[in-house]
């Protein structure tokens, strides 16, 4: 994985080769297949860089992860929303925020 920890982001694999970033700007796609007997420790170092180039997991309400049929996982990710707009977004809806209080709609 030494190469996806270049400066810029860009699709890569993980050195065990069971882990695979997507990353597509043009399209606006990104994702990371696993597939099983991934390693829990290269998982985090995946999920380390792609936080790092402003990149989050969907939660499963957004998007469940898709089965692939080579018996992986595809879980799609997102730009990452910076906690100010996200408490704001929260207070108009009058939706939990981020530090699970609950703002009230004005």
């Amino acid at each position: 994985m030494a190469q996806a920890f270049g400066d810029s982001p860009h699709s890569f694999t993980s050195d065990c080769g069971l882990i695979r970033v997507h990353f597509d700007m043009e399209e606006f796609d990104f994702y990371i297949d696993a597939l099983e007997g991934y390693s829990a420790v290269c998982m985090s170092l995946v999920l380390g860089r792609v936080s790092l180039w402003g990149l989050e997991l969907l939660t499963e309400e957004e998007c469940e992860p898709e089965l692939l049929p080579g018996g992986g996982v595809r879980i799609y990710l997102t730009p990452t929303v910076p906690e100010e707009v996200r408490a704001a977004e929260a207070h108009a809806k009058g939706t939990p925020t981020g530090n699970n209080e609950v703002e009230d709609a004005a």
